[in-house]
């Protein structure tokens, strides 16, 4: 967890105005004042099948025959593990390893996923017949059977083999990972202040109320999407929003806007597909903005298309103790 500096944020206030295009050729977006930097319900038990990717070709295995790793003729799991220590929702993916050594050439395996405050079991993920001594993997989004609530999950393997035989482990191999579920992440990735409440959501602006929240940042922050989905707008606005992202949030009737954006730091493209977490630009000082800070918005539905802005301020509070 970040340590927060309250500090003082100066303020600029603007008119709202609709997207439109500005005597010098720029596009408008609404007016933006800026504030610097310095100054669980029970989810349904569920059956997902998803592919399996083999780390190496399958080994052929004509007449073969048991090893010293054959457990009494049951399943015997080798290694086992999650790659990551959390996942965020359409972000990118944690992989899950696995080998598993029997005398058959396959076995039926499972994941089982269950909550690690509860034990209660939320979601089976069927893998099917996987082969047998060779490494596999799997990729893991939370979303297997619809999207997990945010929490943290034990992903256990489990498996049988034709005639039924149960998997066993290996001495030193545990069948169980744990792993932390989120919908969101925290849009900064460093240090931050969110400012007075002059920088916060419905704070006086001139003839309007701000409808976002100020983080001031260093400029060239990091600027991390929120929320994976497809880029709606990119553009410049140079009496309000300067350099400005709003992503259309997958899974949600939710757009998520970041202005002020550092000039020639924007990373994405109108139509693109991003990942949560994914890097999107950086943090600047562009367009009617007094100090380096980030302006957010969260908007219920289109971003001026028929949406209204909300008070992103609770939702950040949030995903920073996730993230």
């Amino acid at each position: 967890m970040f340590r927060r500096t309250f500090v003082k944020l100066a303020v600029l206030s603007l008119a709202v105005a609709p997207t439109a295009t500005a005597a010098d050729g720029s596009a408008e977006a609404p007016g933006y004042g800026g504030a610097g930097y310095g100054e669980l319900e029970k989810p349904q038990q569920t059956v997902d099948r998803h592919p399996v990717q083999s780390e190496h070709k399958p080994k052929p295995q004509p007449d073969r025959t048991p090893t010293a790793t054959d457990a009494g003729g049951n399943p015997l799991l080798t290694t086992f593990g999650v790659g990551s220590s959390r996942v965020y929702l359409y972000g990118k993916a944690a992989r899950v390893t696995f080998q598993i050594n029997d005398r058959a050439d396959t076995v039926s395996v499972r994941l089982i996923v269950r909550s690690a405050t509860t034990g209660e079991r939320v979601r089976t993920i069927d893998l099917g017949e996987q082969a047998t001594g060779v490494a596999h993997s799997y990729r893991f989004t939370g979303r297997e059977g619809g999207e997990l609530p945010a929490g943290r999950y034990h992903v256990r393997v489990s498996a049988r083999d034709g005639a039924g035989n149960a998997l066993v482990r290996n001495a030193g191999t545990s069948a169980v990972d744990e792993i932390g579920v989120f919908p969101y992440r925290f849009p900064l990735k460093g240090n931050f202040p969110y400012g007075d409440p002059g920088s916060r959501f419905g704070a006086p602006r001139s003839g309007h109320k701000h409808q976002g929240q100020d983080i001031g940042a260093p400029e060239g922050t990091q600027i991390r999407a929120v929320r994976g989905g497809i880029v709606r707008t990119v553009a410049y606005q140079k009496n309000g929003a300067g350099n400005y992202i709003v992503i259309d949030g997958a899974g949600v009737q939710k757009d998520y806007v970041y202005m002020h954006l550092q000039t020639d730091s924007t990373r994405v493209r109108e139509g693109q597909r991003v990942r949560t977490g994914q890097w999107i630009g950086n943090v600047g000082n562009t367009g009617a903005s007094f100090g380096a800070h980030l302006h957010f918005e969260i908007w219920q539905g289109a971003w001026w298309g028929g949406g209204e802005p909300i008070d992103p301020f609770p939702s950040l509070r949030r995903w920073d103790r996730w993230s």
